[in-house]
């Protein structure tokens, strides 16, 4: 995300990385993600961004995890899950247009 950061603000022929220029690289990363994904893990991570309930079982589940749309934070043997934070926008935008 820095460097695409970097090349936001290059492109734009600005001097400095300002927020305007993380928040389009962060938005370009999150539609990436987005990406190739079905209805069901388009539930699943909203499920998890709004409830926090995620419990990977099956393939797709797996390859959220795998892919880092759903982060596993743990301590004390307790896991817990989020969506990415690029996704998070994109996801509360999709929920709003429903």
């Amino acid at each position: 995300l820095a460097r695409a950061a970097g090349e936001e603000a290059y492109t734009a022929g600005a001097d400095q990385v300002r927020i305007a220029h993380v928040n389009a690289a962060a938005d370009a990363f999150g539609r990436t993600l987005m990406l190739g994904l079905g209805t069901d893990e388009i539930e699943t991570l909203q499920r998890v961004r709004l409830k926090g309930a995620f419990v990977p079982t099956s393939d797709k589940e797996i390859a959220l995890l795998l892919t880092r749309r759903v982060l596993e934070y743990g301590s004390n043997g307790r896991a817990r899950y989020a969506v990415h934070p690029t996704l998070a926008p994109l996801l509360s935008q999709l929920s709003g247009k429903s």
